[in-house]
């Protein structure tokens, strides 16, 4: 610190080690008009990583005149993963029942990986004589993914034509890109009210190989499903080229520059707060593509204009918010290149040039009452609706089990609403006993393409899926707090339903809930004691074996020496090995449920030490 400002420097780095097994099972059903598509899979991954990155922060104020701050990080990853998978398709619930699939497949696979990346953030501003600020920001960055590999070996079974496709594909998808930016901004003090001008450019580029390898052809040793060596490569780049897949290979470059302003105007006086955003962007692209079947520089130019509104006004009792805002997206320039991908027999997917900018309008408001109790009432209703969404168009192969995707917009039909209530407070005049209550609604409908049976794609109805769900969710925590105990009595429930107005769609009910207590309490000689006992119970789901009940128990103890500078801790987490996780989605398209195995029980102990310097005067 000196006479004129204050500097600052900081700096942290992180060095970790990270070796991670995942098991994941998945049931799922494909809504069709022509009878529903069923599939089972499961999965194992185990992940080896070192990862390291170093971030430095210096910024200098003087509050009356100028800042400064600089911001320079560097990450480094490195890794492994290895991976088994197994799945199976299905025409009907019957034949899943007595095993007889349309197709199975089972694939192991070894990816490398290394990312580098260098990022550098530049700011400075003025405090001008007169009032105003200027503002400057200078930005860039470098990421290089290489080596970016991928081995996979195979074998996927068609057994109503009593066929087998064996691949073994080496998958070469190493990339790099970099990015800068220079932005710069006015603000203009009118008593209460502010007027911004910011203006900025920013450009990136992407530099990307998608070189996939069919060493199969090369029959010998490729051409058996054999574990051993799954990185086993040709000896001569000749020898590796033969293998080179035409079609299902690609490189580009893809650049892209963007200029934006946002003029905006804000009022703060009086506990009252209004801002409005008019932002506005203006993207130029050019991409250089390469494959088989295209060999073509495009362009691309596109004005996006992106709105907001906000006011915020409260006060001792009460508070209202509204916010509404516009969000533009659009297709990545390479996914609009007229490409067929069929690296993986089993999903096709041909790229659609037409597909056009997606849009989101969003609304949040907000209404809380405060109370003489110090409790309070919130009422809060969200809202999105999507205009132009990216939907799937899909077909199924009955002989083979395959399918083809192409992405298409949906114009309309796609919303979301999520309005809750939440109150807390204290239920008796000691403040000793307290509740906590949350009742939310999430409503979705969701709009999506039918799946067609062995048709063209380019060719196929636009038959359109529409589905309803109601997520209904109440929590409850009783709590109960006197010196150094505090004890909670918590539940949590929540109820899934899914319906449509499809012909063979069944009304889908699930439900998750859990229920137990919490405790913390200051035991002899400053020992801090935290445990809590919760049981976790699933219903409904089609997949019986995600209907289950887990009791889980965590634990851990504390202790401070040194004035507080140093803490041990001893934690215990599942300690009744009972814990899994479970997902369940709906869309219009069909459901899927996913059991994953969480992280494992495991007992840990901390040592934290607190250093504090103080500078001289």
């Amino acid at each position: 610190q000196n006479k004129s400002g204050i500097l600052r420097e900081q700096f942290d780095a992180i060095a970790s080690w990270n070796d991670v097994t995942d098991i994941t099972r998945s049931s799922s059903e494909q809504f069709a008009s022509a009878g529903n598509i069923f599939n089972r899979s499961a999965s194992t991954s185990v992940q080896k990583e070192f990862r390291m990155n170093a971030n430095n922060q210096i910024t200098y104020t003087d509050e009356s005149k100028f800042y400064l701050q600089s911001s320079t990080s560097f990450n480094y990853g490195d890794g492994t993963n290895n991976s088994s998978s197994e799945h199976a398709t299905f025409d009907s619930e019957d034949n899943m029942s007595v095993d007889s699939p349309t197709n199975r497949s089972q694939t192991i696979s070894l990816t490398k990986f290394r990312t580098t990346s260098i990022n550098e953030n530049f700011m400075f501003g003025f405090k001008l004589p007169w009032g105003d600020i200027l503002g400057f920001n200078l930005n860039g960055s470098y990421t290089s993914n290489k080596p970016q590999d991928r081995f996979s070996l195979s074998d996927n079974e068609y057994l109503r034509e009593n066929k087998n496709d064996l691949r073994r594909v080496y998958a070469d998808s190493h990339n790099n890109s970099y990015n800068y930016g220079a932005s710069a901004n006015y603000s203009v003090m009118l008593n209460n009210w502010q007027v911004e001008l910011s203006q900025a450019y920013n450009q990136n580029m992407i530099s990307t190989n998608q070189l996939n390898y069919r060493l199969e052809r090369l029959a010998g040793l490729y051409n058996h499903f054999d574990q051993q060596q799954l990185d086993r490569l040709p000896s001569t780049r000749d020898s590796l080229l033969l293998a080179l897949d035409m079609q299902n290979s690609k490189t580009y470059r893809l650049l892209t520059r963007q200029y934006t302003g946002e003029p905006a105007l804000r009022y703060n006086h009086n506990n009252t707060y209004f801002l409005l955003k008019l932002p506005y962007r203006l993207v130029r692209e050019r991409i250089n593509y390469n494959c088989a079947s295209v060999d073509t520089t495009a362009v691309r130019r596109k004005w996006l204009v992106e709105p907001s509104l906000y006011f915020n006004k409260w006060n001792d009792k009460f508070e209202v918010s509204v916010r509404y805002a516009l969000n533009s997206s659009q297709p990545s320039m390479e996914s609009l290149m007229p490409i067929d991908n069929d690296i993986n027999p089993l999903a096709r997917r041909i790229n659609n040039p037409n597909l056009k900018t997606s849009v989101t309008h969003d609304i949040n408001s907000y209404v809380s009452f405060g109370f003489k109790n110090k409790s309070r009432l919130s009422i809060v209703f969200n809202g999105s609706v999507y205009t132009d969404m990216i939907g799937t168009r899909t077909t199924y192969n009955t002989k083979t089990g395959a399918y083809t995707y192409m992405s298409d917009n949906v114009h309309s039909g796609n919303w979301t609403l999520n309005p809750y209530i939440v109150y807390s407070g204290k239920l008796d005049k000691k403040g000793l006993f307290g509740i906590e209550t949350r009742l939310s609604l999430d409503y979705t409908k969701s709009t999506d393409f039918d799946i067609a049976y062995d048709a063209d794609i380019n060719n196929a109805a636009t038959v359109l899926s529409r589905v309803y769900t109601s997520i209904l969710r109440d929590y409850l925590k009783l709590s109960f707090q006197k010196g150094d105990l505090s004890l909670a009595l918590v539940a949590d429930a929540q109820w899934r339903n899914s319906t449509s107005h499809r012909d063979n769609f069944h009304t889908l009910n699930a439900y998750d809930y859990n229920y137990g207590m919490t405790l913390s309490y200051k035991l002899p000689l400053g020992i801090q004691l935290a445990t809590d006992l919760k049981q976790y119970s699933r219903r409904g789901y089609g997949d019986k074996s995600m209907n289950t009940d887990d009791l889980v128990w965590n634990a851990s103890l504390a202790r401070s020496f040194c004035k507080g500078r140093l803490t041990i801790t001893a934690e215990g987490f599942d300690l009744l090995h009972q814990l899994s996780n479970t997902t369940y989605t709906v869309n219009a398209q069909g459901r899927t449920e996913v059991w994953r195995n969480t992280i494992p029980n495991y007992m840990m102990m901390h040592v934290a030490y607190k250093l504090t310097k103080t500078p001289k005067k």
